[in-house]
């Protein structure tokens, strides 16, 4: 078996619906489920990568984003190296809130002596709409401006679980992003 050069912890949250267990599924390369239950208090897959500058292993933790599961987030979110929130693209308007919360909510539990994990806004579903333009800039206006967002890395990217559309290239950038934060480019 090969070594395995780093091992990242990496946080999922967002809305019920919004497509976070696709996600991983995606990564791990099974196919998209149309009729795939809620997720109930949490649940993680570990992928392994094999790239010309290293073996690097993602365990992804979904975390359940109800009440009924908050205390027990704390558990998911500690010691992460990355962050990914994501939103719903044709339900963004509405997502900011919970997104703003689950924010504030990753960075109490996972800041550490590097500072606050990279974040990636995954605005998933985009096989069913037309620009991302003026999601885009509802972010840039309403999100990335806030206090929260500075000073740490912020990728916002856009995906589709089912065409599998920017899935791989979100990991490669989160691998990117891991090592820039801990230090080790």
């Amino acid at each position: 078996m090969e070594d395995v050069d780093f091992t990242f912890k990496v946080c999922m949250v967002g809305s019920s619906g919004v497509g976070k267990t696709s996600i991983r599924r995606s990564f791990m390369g099974l196919s998209f489920l149309h009729d795939h239950k809620t997720t109930i208090g949490g649940d993680f897959s570990v992928k392994r990568l094999t790239l010309p500058d290293g073996t690097f292993v993602f365990s992804i933790w979904e975390v359940d984003p109800s009440n009924n599961f908050k205390k027990f987030r704390r558990q998911y979110l500690r010691n992460s190296y990355a962050g990914i929130i994501v939103f719903d693209v044709t339900r963004y308007q509405q997502n900011l809130e919970t997104m703003i919360e689950l924010i504030h909510e990753i960075d109490m539990h996972t800041t550490n002596a590097y500072g606050k994990i990279p974040l990636f806004l995954i605005g998933n579903k985009i096989d069913l709409i037309k620009d991302t333009k003026p999601i885009h800039e509802f972010l840039k206006e309403r999100l990335l401006v806030l206090d929260e967002m500075k000073e740490r890395t912020v990728h916002v990217i856009y995906t589709s679980c089912v065409t599998g559309e920017n899935i791989n290239e979100l990991f490669y950038l989160m691998k990117v992003a891991i090592m820039d934060f801990i230090g080790e480019v």
